[in-house]
């Protein structure tokens, strides 16, 4: 019996990452893969602009001492690198042109939302409310801070466990049995990682509008760590 050849090797490594089942979104892109990159591109420049205005701002408030600021910047700053690194992912996923690559991608994206979907959820709670509450703003903020995190909390309840179960195998190679691994590997579903990746980028997005809305506010505060008690020696 002939062996198969090289390309009938591909074939099947193709089908098996589920090259047919996205031959309709594939479509789709081609003709939008060229002004998809420069959307994400430029969107990715913003964000990146994001990110060292808002380090430098770190940088400059834990200088003067101002913690209290900082630990409200440094949620944003952590808030800005999970959206970053989900949507290059995202892009990967639905405009990449390499099947592996692409199944990598949502591999990575279902660990970064797992991970993610946790830190953020402990940043806003009792970090964020500490922080608020240390500027005096916590009572005014409180409904619309619950209303920020409800999103993200329906995203954990409703997504985590199939979130854990890619990461723990596919994603974290934690199964030393090859043929194991790579049967969890082919039965990621790119078009459901991708959608689940956008609904988090989305609750990202409007966390970012909240939190910006938040720097805001607090910028005309007095950090707290500058207010002398009342009954302080002169």
């Amino acid at each position: 019996m002939p062996g198969r050849t090289r390309d009938e090797y591909i074939r099947e490594g193709l089908q098996a990452l589920g090259m047919e089942r996205l031959v309709d979104l594939d479509k789709a892109v081609a003709s939008q893969r060229h002004s998809l990159y420069q959307v994400f591109a430029a969107r990715h420049e913003e964000i990146l602009s994001v990110t060292y205005k808002v380090k430098e701002t770190i940088s400059m408030l834990r200088d003067r001492g101002w913690n209290t600021h900082a630990d409200l910047w440094n949620i944003c700053l952590y808030t800005n690198l999970v959206a970053h690194d989900l949507s290059v992912l995202v892009l990967e996923i639905y405009v990449g042109q390499d099947y592996w690559a692409r199944n990598l991608a949502a591999r990575n994206a279902a660990l970064l939302m797992f991970e993610s979907v946790k830190g953020l959820t402990q940043q806003l709670g009792k970090p964020i409310r500490d922080v608020l509450k240390g500027l005096g703003i916590l009572a005014a903020v409180d409904l619309r801070l619950r209303a920020t995190r409800a999103p993200l909390d329906t995203f954990r309840s409703t997504h985590l466990a199939q979130l854990k179960a890619i990461r723990n195998v596919a994603a974290a190679h934690r199964v030393r049995d090859g043929s194991l691994l790579l049967a969890e590997i082919e039965s990621i579903d790119l078009e459901q990682v991708g959608s689940l990746a956008m609904e988090m980028g989305g609750i990202l997005n409007d966390m970012g509008t909240q939190l910006q809305l938040l720097i805001n506010e607090t910028s005309v505060l007095a950090p707290p760590e500058t207010v002398v008690p009342a009954n302080s020696p002169t």
